[in-house]
C-alpha cells in the first residue's frame, strides 16, 4: 500500500512537496536518480505503475558500495538506538525534571554545589579554612567511575568489571600501583554500592571532584598520615592517622546532603535561574506536538513541589502543567518502581499534601492540572491505563531512571547523556590516532603470521607493545587527561558503556532531540558491530583445507 508522504528531501538538503503518492522504494529510487546512480536503461523503474517488488529487488541487488552514505541527522540532533523502538507503539511519554527537562548549566551549577558543600565542611565540620581556595574542576571527573571509600581512589572499570585505571586524589596510578592496590584487577559487583560508591549521575560529579581534592589535600598536608593509605600501611603509622578516607567520604556526603536538605542549593539556584538553568524554546514546542498527536505526557521527578513548580515555570511558563496529563513530584525513584510511598495530592495554593485517599478510578480522567506526591508504578498504571512497554521514560540517571524501570516494568527508556556531543567531537578529532592504533594492531598480527604451537621463539614485540600503550594513552587523553572517554579506555568499552547498552533502548545528548523525529519513527541500531568471529573479509576461505 502506498502512503502519502508530505515532504521529500532533495539532494541539496531542502524539502519539497511531491506531486505523487510515493512508495518507500520509489522515494529511494528518486534519491538514486538524483545522484546519477540509476542508469539510463533503468528510468522505467521510476514510473508510478512500476511494481514495488521490482523496485525493491533492484535496490537490493546493488553493490553496497554503489549506494550513497545512509541519511543521518546532524550528530548533535540524533537519537541513537541500542534496540528497535517503534514510536507508533509508544503512547506514554514520561519525563524526569532535573538534568532532563531542566538542564543545569555546566560548570556553573557543579561549581555552586562544590563550593556550598566545601563551606559546609569548613564551617560545619571543622575542616581547615585553606580548603576554601579550592574550586570545581570540570576537566577532572567523569561519570561511570567507582569511588573506593577505603583507599581514597577513583576507579574506572571495563564492561566485565575489570579495572582499567585508578586515580588517587589527583595522581594517576601506574599499572603496577593499581595492581598493588587491587591484586585481582577486578571489582566484584556485590561491592558496588557498599565499599564502592558509583559516580553515575551528573549530580555526583562535584562529589567525585571534592572527594579527590580532599584526599589530595590531606595526603599532601599530613604526609600520607591517612588511615587506609597504602603508604601508611607500609610505614605502620596508623596511630598517626589524622582521618580515614571513609570518614572523608562520610563527611563529604553529609555536607552534600546538608545543602540539599536545608534548601540552600535550591535557594541559590532559584535566586539565579538564568545562571544555573537553561531555557530552550524548542521544549514547549516538543511537548505541544506530543499532546496534539494524542500522546499521554507525564512528569515524574524526585524533586519536591515548590522547587519543581518554580523551575518548570521558568522553562515552560506559568501554565506549564497544561503540557502534562499527570504530574508526580517527590517520587522517590527508584523506590517508585517497587513499593513506593503513599500517594497524596498536593494543595497547589499552600504546597502542602492533602490528607486523603487517592481514588484511582475517579481520577483516571481527571488528572490534568493536578499534582501528586509519591506513589508507585502500580498506581501510575491504574491512573494511566499503561501496559509497560508502551511507556517511554526519558531521564539522565542510568539506575533510577533507566535500569529499574526497564528490568521491573519493561518501560522503554531514552537516556539523556549530556556529555555525548563532546564525546562525538573528540571521536572525530582523534581519527589520526585511531588510524595509528589500527596500523599498530596490524603489525602485531603480522609478527605472529605463520607461528603455531610448534614455534619456540617468541617475536620481540616489546617496542611494539610500548607504542601501542602510548598510542592508547594519547587517545584517552584526547577525551579526559585522567579518565579518558566516558564510553571506552583505549578500545575497551567501559562499565558505563555496558550499562547504557544493556538497559537504555535509546540515548541522546538532549531531550529536545525528539523534535527532529516524526511520531511514527522506527529507531533501529542497524547493522551492529560484529562479534570477533564475524570480522571476516569476504574473500577469506572458511577453512585452510577448503580449496577451490
Amino acid at each position: 500500500m502506498e502512503e502519502d508522504h508530505p515532504q521529500q528531501r532533495g539532494g541539496d538538503g531542502t524539502t519539497s512537496q511531491p506531486h505523487f503518492k510515493a512508495s518507500f522504494s520509489n522515494l529511494a529510487l528518486q534519491r538514486l536518480s538524483q545522484l546519477g546512480i540509476i542508469k539510463e536503461r533503468d528510468p522505467t523503474l521510476l514510473a508510478s505503475d512500476s511494481p514495488e517488488s521490482e523496485q525493491l529487488e533492484y535496490i537490493e541487488s546493488l553493490n553496497p558500495s554503489e549506494l550513497p552514505r545512509k541519511y543521518r541527522r546532524y550528530a548533535e540532533n540524533r537519537i541513537y538506538a541500542n534496540r528497535d523502538t517503534n514510536l507508533e507503539e509508544i503512547h506514554f511519554y514520561g519525563f524526569d525534571m532535573d538534568y532532563t527537562l531542566a538542564v543545569y548549566q555546566s560548570p556553573a551549577y557543579e561549581d555552586l554545589t562544590y563550593s556550598l558543600a566545601l563551606s559546609d565542611l569548613v564551617y560545619g565540620a571543622g575542616y581547615p579554612e585553606q580548603l576554601l581556595s579550592l574550586h570545581y574542576d570540570p576537566k577532572f571527573p567523569i561519570r561511570g567511575l567507582l569511588l573506593d571509600k577505603q583507599k581514597g581512589n577513583l576507579i574506572k572499570l571495563d564492561s566485565f568489571g575489570a579495572i582499567l585505571l585508578s586515580v588517587h586524589g589527583r595522581t594517576k596510578h601506574t599499572r603496577e600501583e593499581t595492581r598493588a592496590e587491587y591484586p585481582s584487577l577486578f571489582i566484584p559487583s556485590d561491592q558496588i554500592g557498599t565499599r564502592f560508591f558509583a559516580i553515575d549521575t551528573l549530580f555526583a560529579l562535584p562529589q567525585a571532584c571534592l572527594f579527590a581534592d580532599l584526599v589530595d589535600y590531606f595526603d599532601r598536608s599530613f604526609g600520607y598520615a591517612m588511615e587506609g593509605s597504602s603508604k601508611n600501611e607500609d610505614n605502620h603509622n596508623k596511630q598517626d592517622a589524622v582521618i580515614s578516607y571513609s570518614s572523608l567520604f562520610q563527611d563529604m556526603m553529609h555536607a552534600m546532603d546538608n545543602i540539599h536538605h536545608d534548601g540552600l542549593l535550591k535557594k541559590k539556584t532559584l535566586e539565579n535561574l538564568d545562571t544555573y538553568i537553561r531555557r530552550d524554546e524548542r521544549l514547549p514546542l516538543l511537548l505541544k506536538r506530543l499532546k496534539e498527536r494524542g500522546k499521554f505526557c507525564f512528569l515524574l521527578t524526585n524533586s519536591e513541589w515548590l522547587y519543581t513548580d518554580a523551575v518548570m515555570k521558568y522553562i515552560l511558563g506559568n501554565s506549564w502543567r497544561d503540557y502534562f496529563d499527570l504530574v508526580i513530584v517527590g517520587a522517590s525513584k527508584p523506590s517508585f518502581f517497587s513499593e513506593g510511598t503513599a500517594m497524596r495530592e498536593v494543595d497547589l495554593s499552600s504546597g502542602r499534601l492533602k490528607l486523603s485517599v487517592i481514588q484511582t478510578e475517579h481520577l483516571k480522567k481527571n488528572t490534568v492540572g493536578k499534582v501528586f506526591h509519591g506513589g508507585n508504578v502500580e498506581i501510575f498504571r491504574q491512573l494511566s491505563d499503561s501496559q509497560g512497554n508502551d511507556v517511554l521514560y526519558i531521564g539522565d540517571h542510568i539506575f533510577s531512571d533507566v535500569l529499574v524501570s526497564k528490568k521491573s516494568h519493561q518501560w522503554r527508556s531514552l537516556l539523556v547523556i549530556r556529555e555525548l556531543n563532546d564525546e562525538i567531537a573528540s571521536f572525530i578529532r582523534t581519527k589520526k590516532i585511531r588510524d595509528r592504533l589500527h596500523n599498530l594492531e596490524w603489525i602485531r598480527a603480522e609478527i605472529y603470521r605463520g607461528l603455531d604451537s610448534d614455534s619456540s621463539v617468541p617475536p620481540d614485540a616489546k617496542d611494539l607493545r610500548q607504542h601501542i600503550a602510548e598510542t592508547r594513552l594519547s587517545l584517552d587523553a584526547s577525551y579526559n587527561v585522567f579518565f579518558g572517554s566516558l564510553f571506552r579506555t583505549g578500545t575497551r568499552p567501559s562499565y558505563f558503556s555496558w550499562q547504557m547498552q544493556r538497559y537504555a533502548d535509546l540515548y541522546t545528548s538532549d531531550v529536545v532531540n525528539l523534535i527532529h523525529y516524526p511520531i511514527f519513527y522506527v529507531f533501529s541500531p542497524g547493522i551492529v558491530q560484529p562479534l570477533p568471529h564475524e570480522d571476516q573479509p569476504p574473500e577469506e576461505k572458511w577453512t585452510a583445507n577448503n580449496k577451490e
